[in-house]
């Protein structure tokens, strides 16, 4: 049985959902832990090729997944996963995206914040005397030489600062 592009992924913790291609139509159906179905239900979607409302474009079709059409796909989307392990496959998956965008989001917070204490150490120094600018580009210079972690630290202190000051 031809199941292309077939693949299964986290939708929550306790949800999961595989989907694949059978000619030109687009499947998916709603899987527990255990990878037995959720609802019983077999979803079946227009080809992506065919744009919304243009003729051949359908609504989602809601088929029963255990009828004797239907039911051998459903058997062997369960071999599937159960012969390759996609369920927790789909859980690493999902924590290795999940911590992927983590770190990236960190690091555009390091990145924020550097800058913005780079630009007012700098801005210290454009309107004062020539030792207040000499003294501004070197606290500039500081801030770009120290590690990650304390420009996250010192941001998000200061961030909190200002917050409970303003409150």
């Amino acid at each position: 049985m031809k199941l292309n592009n077939f693949k299964v992924e986290m939708h929550t913790n306790e949800l999961f959902f595989a989907t694949w291609e059978e000619g030109d139509f687009r499947f998916h159906v709603w899987l527990d832990v255990n990878g037995e179905l959720v609802n019983g239900t077999l979803y079946k979607n227009p080809p992506i090729s065919i744009p919304f409302e243009a003729e051949g474009w359908f609504e989602t079709r809601y088929l029963d997944a255990h009828n004797k059409t239907n039911s051998p796909i459903i058997a062997e989307v369960k071999k599937r996963i159960a012969d390759r392990g996609l369920i927790e496959r789909a859980r690493l998956d999902k924590q290795a995206a999940d911590y992927m965008r983590q770190v990236e989001r960190e690091a555009r917070e390091i990145r924020n914040y550097r800058e913005a204490f780079i630009a007012a150490a700098l801005a210290l120094g454009q309107a004062g005397t020539a030792d207040e600018g000499h003294f501004s580009l070197h606290l500039a210079q500081g801030v770009g030489n120290l590690s990650n972690e304390a420009i996250q630290a010192f941001g998000r202190t200061f961030i909190a600062e200002i917050k409970a000051r303003s409150e």
